[in-house]
């Protein structure tokens, strides 16, 4: 009994290794019988330049400027009132009169410091907020031009190794060992090994012979 079941599970092995090995050497044939069994075009890089472009940044608002004519600088009036005895004392009305212009003077004098230093104000804030602004579009233009730049190297680096896929593709229908190597590489990639069968291997291509060695 030890002895039948030792050799059935030898022949079980030895049916598993012939399946393997016929599976193994049919991998590739069994690939390249495919109506298409590779897609150049699945060689390409077609993955977009995904990084967002710079934003615009948000400029600061200039302040209104301020007016002589608002009512905050606006002068109060002075009242005067001329009696009847003003017009008959000698130099009374006129004295009242002189008051009168140079308490004007004087309210006058107030408002319009008032407007000297908020129009002294307004424009230092406003200098401020216009060099912020132009420091904010400069830093823009720089991250645009940079954004800009990436994008060029990128779709250049993109494009130079999809001509290269379409320069293989050439080459592969020219028999060019190199080129015929890849493809079969690339075919075998894309197929379905057997458990027992290491991924990695080692092709080559006689030209003069047309000899694929796997």
């Amino acid at each position: 009994d030890i002895d039948r079941r030792a050799k059935n599970h030898a022949l079980e092995l030895t049916r598993e290794a012939e399946s393997n090995i016929l599976a193994v050497r049919s991998l590739l044939s069994n690939s390249l019988k495919k109506g298409h069994p590779l897609d150049w075009n699945s060689l390409k890089d077609t993955v977009p330049f995904t990084k967002d472009h710079p934003n615009a940044p948000t400029l600061q608002s200039l302040p209104a400027e301020p007016l002589r004519t608002e009512d905050r600088f606006k002068t109060l009036p002075v009242t005067v009132t001329i009696k009847f005895l003003d017009w008959i004392i000698p130099g009374a009305k006129a004295k009242k009169l002189a008051l009168v212009r140079l308490t004007e003077e004087q309210r006058r004098a107030e408002p319009d410091q008032n407007f000297q230093v908020a129009h002294a104000d307004w424009k230092t804030r406003s200098d401020q907020i216009t060099q912020l602004n132009q420091a904010a579009l400069a830093e823009h233009e720089k991250a645009k031009a940079a954004w800009l730049l990436e994008k060029h190297v990128f779709e250049e680096q993109q494009k130079r190794y999809n001509q290269g896929v379409d320069e293989l593709r050439e080459q592969y229908f020219n028999r060019v060992s190199e080129a015929i190597v890849r493809y079969c590489t690339e075919v075998l990639a894309q197929s379905e090994y057997p458990d027992s069968f290491p991924h990695d291997c080692l092709i080559s291509f006689d030209t003069e012979a047309g000899l694929l060695a796997l």
